[in-house]
């Protein structure tokens, strides 16, 4: 589509902007619960959606990273950081080791899009790590949220676009004194030469573990995903568990 068509559609301007921004010290500990996963030292970071790059200054600090960062507008942005849309990233092909999209693919319009994108500019076995609001939390029905996901959602897309699921968390923290908020906290690899889910007719069905880490006043749960062929799935459809 045109630039006309894509206002005529989504409405930016009507849409109220949020003000807070970024929460630095909630990334922080989102970092420090990746490490318990990820060997950070030494690697080639890209995160998508990084506002200042406050996240990837602090990468490239304690662990040795090498750091690229996108994000759209903003003014003084650091040298490693690019102005680019996640649906077109402004970088070349098998460039990262791992990529970082945290509270931004529920912004895009097209998550399969972005999806393929970050498989492109990874390397061959890269990581992506993923933090979104899970479907049905209190925040998915902001403005701003155009495709919120389901665990199973986002495990079959994922998929779709050429990924394997390594390590998936739901994230619990209340926001006040009556409301829980719910995050998908997941840790997915780049598969080479893999076929889409569609083609094998495979199925991703996702259960609620339990809780596994208690720290900073948030409650991470473990999430199984079992893959499926065929009609072998069609008995797990209605699961309460299955977090569909």
């Amino acid at each position: 589509m045109n630039d006309k068509q894509w206002k005529k559609y989504l409405k930016f301007d009507e849409i109220k902007k949020t003000e807070h921004g970024m929460n630095t010290q909630e990334r922080l500990y989102d970092i420090q619960m990746l490490s318990r996963f990820i060997a950070f030292k030494d690697t080639k970071i890209l995160d998508v959606g990084c506002e200042n790059g406050s996240i990837l200054a602090h990468m490239k600090d304690k662990y040795n990273c090498d750091i690229s960062g996108c994000t759209l507008g903003g003014e003084d942005k650091p040298d490693f950081v690019k102005e680019g849309d996640m649906h077109e990233l402004p970088f070349d092909d098998n460039s990262f080791d791992i990529v970082f999209i945290f509270h931004t693919l529920e912004h895009s319009i097209s998550p399969y899009i972005v999806l393929k994108e970050i498989n492109r500019v990874l390397k061959n076995k890269g990581l992506v790590c993923i933090i979104m609001p899970e479907e049905g939390d209190v925040y998915t029905s902001c403005r701003q949220h155009y495709s919120t996901m389901t665990f199973r959602q986002l495990f079959n897309l994922l998929g779709k676009t050429g990924f394997s699921m390594l390590t998936s968390l739901r994230k619990e923290y209340m926001i006040n004194l009556s409301e829980t908020k719910r995050d998908i906290f997941c840790i997915a690899r780049k598969v080479v030469n893999k076929e889409s889910l569609i083609d094998d007719k495979i199925i991703a069905i996702p259960s609620l573990g339990e809780e596994i880490i208690n720290d900073k006043g948030c409650r991470y749960f473990s999430v199984l995903h079992h893959y499926l062929k065929d009609g072998t799935f069609n008995h797990f459809l209605g699961r309460t568990d299955s977090l569909k």
